[in-house]
């Protein structure tokens, strides 16, 4: 993460000629809570991303929840995967 946030500094929106950054940032490993996803997208904004799309693992149904909650209230695109 902290290599991914880095990069995303090292981009001056000076010299992005107009364009938005978009970062997409996918966890493959585990299911993100509430708190994880808020604290993700949190730093991927501040680093300097336009558009962010987080992508995590779904497990059953109530995984999907905490990306549920945030779609009402953010501007973070959200996907879940499953098996």
């Amino acid at each position: 993460m902290e290599e991914l946030i880095r990069a995303i500094e090292g981009l001056e929106k000076k010299n992005r000629n107009n364009c938005k950054l978009i970062v997409s940032y996918h966890n493959n490993g585990v299911s993100l809570t509430a708190e994880d996803l808020g604290g993700l997208a949190t730093k991927i904004q501040e680093a300097g991303a336009d558009i962010i799309k987080i992508v995590s693992i779904a497990n059953n149904i109530t995984d999907c929840y905490p990306m549920l909650q945030f779609l009402a209230c953010s501007k973070v695109c959200f996907f879940c995967t499953g098996s």
